[in-house]
């Protein structure tokens, strides 16, 4: 019967640290403002104040009034690897009354209506070659507007509300000492009488580095025992990533095992001899067929230098009552090729 089985976050932790880090600051002070009639509100992160996963700034007054800034660091390390920064600014006003009279913005120095600005620093352990994608968009109603610059370096890009969306890439070397990413942006709406006004603006930058060709090797340990199922394997690689195929034959029939993963591949054995793992972790639950096999598929990230173990264990039940057999153990590496 055949399964497939990932192989789970857990395993790969350790492997799959990222080499590249993305720090944030604000540049100036960093805000959102608005009044309603009478009414008012403001909320704003202070000049320097540091990140490195989201800073966030959030004014409203009842239903009638909002504005927000967002900021935000993500990294994506599973199968492409990625680092991306963003900032948006959101500004609505609402009201049925014809003598309403209400303003959304952004605020920056002292926290005056206007523009701001947040640095954020792309770094890497050793220098690493990649890309930048740089992406610029929004909307704006028609007493609103919006506007974002991005600069990386020597290079400049910008948007206005009533643009088309900018998206652009350039390529880059990133080291230990940082390149600085600098995001300005602002947002105005305003509204006198019934209705609605409303701005938004994405300013979002992203870097992935060159991928590099791993190759992977499966190594049979030749630890079973006698009387014990074998487990072999095969590596297939694709633009996507490596998938091992594990093979188990001779094992109980029509009986359930567990495909066992290890980090150090150390095991232990048991009273019958046969190796099991001294740690195993991400134990995935199959059944063999009516001959005794079964096959396992597991999901390798094509970008990561890794090596872990796997091995089967299996229930035998039998008249005399249950005994556990475990397979060879298997060593999947993948190195830099």
């Amino acid at each position: 019967m055949k399964q497939a089985f990932p192989v789970l976050t857990l395993l790969l932790a350790g492997s799959l640290a990222a080499q590249v880090s993305v720090g944030g600051v604000a540049t100036t002070d960093v805000g959102s403002a608005v009044t309603a009639g009478t009414m008012k509100d403001a909320d704003s992160q202070a000049k320097d104040t540091k990140f490195d996963r989201s800073l966030s700034t959030l004014a409203s007054v009842d239903r009638a009034a909002s504005a927000s800034t967002h900021a935000s660091i993500q990294h994506s390390m599973w199968w492409y690897e990625s680092h991306s920064a963003s900032v948006s600014n959101h500004g609505s006003l609402s009201s049925r009354d014809t003598s309403f009279k209400g303003t959304a913005d952004t605020t920056g120095a002292g926290n005056t209506p206007g523009a701001h600005t947040i640095t954020f620093t792309f770094s890497a352990k050793e220098a690493t070659k990649g890309t930048f994608s740089v992406s610029l968009s929004g909307w704006a109603s028609k007493n609103g507007k919006a506007a974002g610059k991005v600069t990386i370096g020597s290079n400049s890009w910008e948007w206005k509300s009533g643009d088309m969306a900018v998206r652009k890439s350039v390529e880059a070397t990133i080291d230990s000492t940082g390149t600085a990413v600098v995001v300005t942006s602002s947002g105005a709406a305003a509204l006198s009488g019934a209705g609605s006004e409303s701005y938004w603006g994405s300013f979002a930058v992203s870097f992935a580095p060159t991928p590099a060709t791993y190759k992977c090797t499966i190594t049979d340990n030749k630890d079973g025992c006698t009387g014990g199922p074998a487990l072999a394997g095969t590596i297939s690689s694709s633009p996507f990533g490596h998938t091992a195929t594990l093979k188990l034959t001779g094992a109980a029939k029509s009986t359930f095992g567990l495909l066992l993963h290890s980090a150090d591949g150390k095991t232990v054995k048991l009273p019958n001899g046969c190796p099991i793992f001294i740690d195993p972790i991400a134990p995935s639950v199959f059944t063999t067929s009516a001959t005794g096999e079964a096959t396992h598929r597991v999901g390798i990230p094509g970008n990561r230098e890794l090596k872990f173990s796997v091995g089967d264990l299996v229930l035998e039940f039998s008249s005399t009552g249950l005994d556990i057999k475990t397979s060879n153990t298997l060593t999947i590496e993948c190195k830099k090729s």
